[in-house]
């Protein structure tokens, strides 16, 4: 029943990152479908704008909700994100070092 409430606090521009950063670890555990669009609003808002740590590991975090809720679509989405070049590297850094291993973890 929190999720919804968070993912609204997680678009709050007011927020400082800090606690930004824990809405979004919250919502690795706790989101839902309902909450994918504000998760992906939020990846799209600063995959490319994250200007401290707690932002860049805020992004991943959320990066890593919207695959557990998104399932292949979800994945998807946030692949075709680090992809683009106005990614910044620390945000593509922080998902693809768990974005790689569990891609690979069910192959073999």
């Amino acid at each position: 029943q929190a999720a919804p409430l968070l993912a609204d606090h997680l678009l709050d521009p007011a927020n400082p990152s800090t606690e930004v950063e824990r809405v979004a670890f919250a919502l690795v555990f706790l989101a839902t479908e309902r909450e994918l669009p504000q998760l992906e609003t939020f990846f799209a808002l600063h995959r490319a704008t994250a200007d401290d740590d707690a932002l860049v590991t805020a992004v991943a975090h959320v990066a890593r909700a919207i695959v557990a809720v998104g399932g292949a679509e979800g994945r998807a989405f946030v692949a075709k994100g680090i992809a683009d070049p106005t990614t910044l590297p620390a945000v593509r850094e922080q998902i693809q070092a768990w974005l790689q291993p569990e891609a690979h973890a069910g192959g073999g």
